[in-house]
């Protein structure tokens, strides 16, 4: 596991790839702040996008049915970003000034992709959720993450 600093992250951030799993969907990559758990990054091909609510493969679409239940992901497909709180978009998907694949040193980034990473870094759990029983409790973890 490598760890790495960055001016936007508060704390010490590392980035961990998960092997596949042919029981249970688990994302590309799972990132820690502190050693705790934040969330999950899930990495698309060049040109699929980052809105999986346009997704039209029938394994992307189940992915993402799998996939939403997380409480705070990334999609990417290297151009376009987008951040999922609580299966929900947070902002808007945004998209690199330019190609990751051909514009080489004219690539740039779009406003709000700072803000993105920002939300994500530093995201938390908001309150513990009220179950129908009226107990609180938190959302189960997936066993990628346990």
């Amino acid at each position: 596991m490598q760890q790495r600093s960055a001016t936007f992250a508060p704390e010490p951030w590392s980035l961990s790839a998960k092997p596949p799993s042919t029981t249970w969907t688990r994302p590309d990559y799972s990132i820690t702040v502190n050693k705790a758990l934040v969330g999950f990054v899930e990495l698309k091909a060049p040109g699929k996008g980052a809105n999986p609510l346009r997704f039209r493969d029938p394994h992307d679409k189940a992915q993402w049915e799998r996939l939403s239940s997380l409480p705070n992901l990334i999609y990417s497909d290297g151009n376009s970003f987008s951040l999922w709180q609580d299966g929900k978009l947070t902002g808007s998907v945004l998209t690199l000034q330019g190609d990751i694949e051909t514009s080489g040193a004219k690539l740039a980034p779009p406003p709000g992709l700072l803000l993105l990473f920002e939300s994500f870094l530093r995201w938390r759990h908001s309150t513990a959720q009220r179950s129908r029983t009226g107990t609180h409790h938190r959302p189960p973890l997936p066993p990628a993450a346990r």
